[in-house]
């Protein structure tokens, strides 16, 4: 349903991390709505962010550095099959960014 309405998941990895109920990172919900994902379900678009940048010391580039990490070390995808599926979360992110943010002068 959410992928019809084009409903857009945003996952804060590191945040979500540190402050959830995952242990680490093998544990976080993105692996599942990937695998969902090559199993053909619908999963809505998915948009890697970072969060709170004093407190979580991290930033979008580290963000998406855990990930390939994680889809390289433990879900055994290659380096070509990890950079598609994070290229496709850039591609959303510039698809469903906000526009209009006062902040960056867009």
């Amino acid at each position: 349903m959410m992928n019809k309405k084009e409903i857009v998941i945003e996952t804060l990895p590191m945040s979500n991390v540190r402050i959830g109920f995952h242990q680490d990172f093998s544990t976080y919900h993105l692996w599942n709505w990937i695998k969902w994902k090559k199993e053909g379900v619908g999963v809505p678009p998915i948009i890697i962010g970072s969060d709170d940048t004093g407190i979580f010391a991290t930033n979008i580039y580290n963000e998406y550095a855990n990930v390939y990490l994680m889809l390289i070390q433990y879900y055994n995808l290659s380096h070509t099959e990890a950079m598609n599926v994070l290229e496709e979360f850039k591609r959303n992110g510039d698809v469903y960014r906000f526009k209009g943010d006062r902040m960056n002068g867009a």
